[in-house]
C-alpha cells in the first residue's frame, strides 16, 4: 500500500468487497445478490486530510495504490446469503483495530447493488466496497493514523485475509527536463 507522500492522516477501512458477475440496471432489492459473483477483502485506506478539503470525499478516496484488495475471490455459494453475519477485522502491526460483522453494515449487500444499479449499470467484473464498521483511526481519541511500515492485516471471515504494508511514496523531479518519477521507497 503505497503511502501518499503529500498526506498527513492516512487512514484503515476494513470492508467486505462484492464482485459482480451478471450486468445489472434497476435490479430490485429481492433479485440484487442474484448479480453477485462472488467476495473479497478490500482496505479502502482513506486520505483524511484530503477527504476533508472540501465538502466531497473523492479526493481522500482516490490516491493510486491506496485501496489494497484481495487476494481471494470466494464465490456467492460459498457463504451466507449476502455474505451476512461475517466477522469482519483490521490489524495495524497486531492490534486490531476494527472487529464487527459484516451484519452491523448500514446496508445489506443486496440494498447496495440494488441502490447502485439504480445510478449505474453494473457489469461484470465491478467491485463495490460495502463500507466500514466502526474502529477507524479518524474516530479514536486521541486520532490514530498509519505510517510508513506499519503493517494492515485485514479480514472477512470465510473470505480472506489481506496483508500490506505501508511504503511511503518516493517523488523526484528532474533536471530542467521536467520529467517525474514515482514510486515506492
Amino acid at each position: 500500500m503505497i503511502w501518499p507522500a503529500s498526506a498527513g492522516a492516512v487512514d484503515w477501512e476494513a470492508e467486505l468487497g462484492v464482485v459482480i458477475g451478471a450486468a445489472a440496471r434497476h435490479v430490485p432489492v429481492d433479485a440484487a445478490l442474484d448479480v453477485v459473483a462472488g467476495y473479497t477483502v478490500v482496505n479502502d485506506v482513506t486520505v483524511r486530510d484530503w477527504q476533508h478539503r472540501t465538502r466531497e470525499f473523492l479526493s481522500g478516496k482516490t490516491f493510486e495504490a491506496t485501496t489494497p484488495v484481495g487476494p481471494t475471490l470466494v464465490t456467492s455459494d460459498e457463504l451466507p446469503p449476502g455474505a451476512s453475519g461475517l466477522e469482519i477485522s483490521c490489524a495495524v502491526d497486531g492490534v486490531v483495530m476494527q472487529r464487527s460483522t459484516t451484519s452491523d453494515l448500514l446496508f445489506s449487500v443486496a440494498e447496495i447493488v440494488s441502490y447502485i444499479s439504480t445510478i449505474t449499470t453494473l457489469l461484470p467484473g465491478d467491485l463495490i466496497a460495502t463500507g466500514t464498521p466502526g474502529g477507524v483511526g479518524a474516530g479514536r481519541t486521541p486520532e490514530v493514523w498509519l505510517r510508513p511500515g506499519n503493517e494492515l492485516v485485514t479480514t472477512v471471515e470465510g473470505v480472506g485475509q489481506l496483508r500490506n504494508r505501508c511504503v511511503k511514496e518516493e517523488v523526484t523531479i528532474g533536471p530542467a527536463s521536467g520529467s517525474l518519477t514515482v514510486g515506492p521507497g
